[in-house]
């Protein structure tokens, strides 16, 4: 099956016109295509989207359809991945969420999560710190290459900055450039030696002054996706918090904000090795490491589609805590403090689109959950 003709399916699903057979045939094919189930839905609802859409009635709608009961012995998804299915109609309203509730209460009290610190307004006079000194915002760099000192940077494209370093010209006053992504942004560099790096938004990537020349050393805080030029003669070296990633050539993504505890590594192409201290660990697709407080952990298998989520623009969780998904938010949206006021243990799952305004996507939470937001100026509080 194409994806045009999948595309076409998946608008008959949409508007409820699918026979059995094409239902059964849509739904076979589904749990490989979500992603692109769930880009026909936005396009559906950006020609038919009503102010007045009730998202509960038309949830309760699709989970009382008999046609699910006729074709439930055909599908090999899990019990989440087929709620998951009924539920993606929600994505009307710009996020699809259901939540666990666990019978167990916390004890009423008041906790806090760490936010990113550096303000909007200073990442956006600084998002480019060379090692010569140099400053720039993004808005300075041009098409035309333009070079600073011996750093080469043009812009190929709105979101994507070509990065090349002069190889006689590699001596500086600090040890690194540094580039910045400020709440809300994400932006592509390609390096000197033909690899890529997607930086997420409030992370920092510093780039050492002597990359392709000497080493291919970098170092990562806040959230990227590499894809690394194989080169056997280099290893391209990941410095973070918690522990050095070490690679020849591979597609891996890097999870380690400062405003957390834990870093995360997640393999999606090649090998990479984990190095901390004496110990190193090797990672095989869709494996994934995770450090907490500089503690190496045991190697896990990574739900890929929820950690490369950001790339598609969502946050995606599966059964996570309201304080791992207000952290998530944190990095994106323009909060400074968050506090939790007697929340109870929900456990949620969904994907939120990035596009959305704050108030919209906390409205959305709110709206299957008994838990309430109040937003005062850069402050988050949520309550029962």
């Amino acid at each position: 099956m194409d994806k045009n003709e999948f595309k076409q399916l998946a608008k008959k699903y949409i508007n409820e016109e699918l026979t059995e057979d094409e239902l059964k045939k849509f739904l076979s094919m589904l749990e490989d295509r979500e992603d692109e189930f769930y880009q026909a839905v936005d396009d559906e609802i950006r020609l038919e989207h009503t102010a007045d859409f009730n998202m509960e009635a038309a949830f309760d709608r699709i989970l009382q359809d008999e046609r699910f009961s006729k074709v439930k012995p055909v599908r090999r998804l899990s019990i989440y991945a087929w709620t998951a299915v009924a539920c993606t109609i929600l994505i009307m309203l710009g996020s699809l969420f259901y939540f666990n509730q666990q019978d167990l209460q916390q004890p009423d009290h008041i906790k806090t999560v760490a936010v990113p610190e550096k303000s909007r307004q200073e990442n956006k006079l600084s998002a480019i710190r060379l090692a010569d000194g140099t400053q720039l915002a993004l808005k300075d760099i041009g098409r035309a290459e333009h070079n600073y000192d011996g750093v080469k940077l043009s812009r190929v494209s709105e979101s994507v900055i070509m990065v090349s370093l002069d190889p006689k010209r590699h001596a500086s006053k600090t040890p690194y450039h540094e580039f910045t992504t400020e709440r809300g942004t994400s932006y592509t560099l390609l390096l000197p030696d033909g690899s890529k790096v997607d930086l997420n938004s409030g992370s920092t990537f510093r780039l050492d002054p002597g990359f392709n020349i000497l080493n291919r050393n970098c170092e990562l805080s806040g959230e990227a996706y590499f894809d690394v030029k194989r080169n056997e003669a280099m290893a391209f070296q990941v410095k973070t918090r918690d522990y050095d990633v070490k690679v020849l050539g591979t597609q891996f993504n890097i999870k380690t904000y400062s405003t957390t505890t834990y870093s995360q590594t997640a393999l999606v192409k090649g090998s990479v090795h984990i190095v901390k201290g004496g110990k190193e660990i090797d990672l095989l697709p869709g494996d994934q490491l995770s450090a907490e407080a500089g503690v190496l952990l045991s190697k896990s298998r990574a739900n890929l589609r929820d950690v490369l989520a950001w790339k598609e623009g969502y946050f995606r969780f599966t059964d996570a805590t309201i304080e791992e998904i207000m952290q998530d938010i944190a990095t994106w949206y323009d909060i400074d403090d968050i506090e939790f006021h007697n929340t109870s243990d929900e456990s949620f799952t969904g994907s939120i689109r990035r596009t959305r305004s704050l108030n919209d996507v906390l409205a959305s939470i709110g709206s299957i959950s008994n838990l309430q937001f109040d937003i005062k100026e850069r402050r988050v509080i949520v309550k029962k």
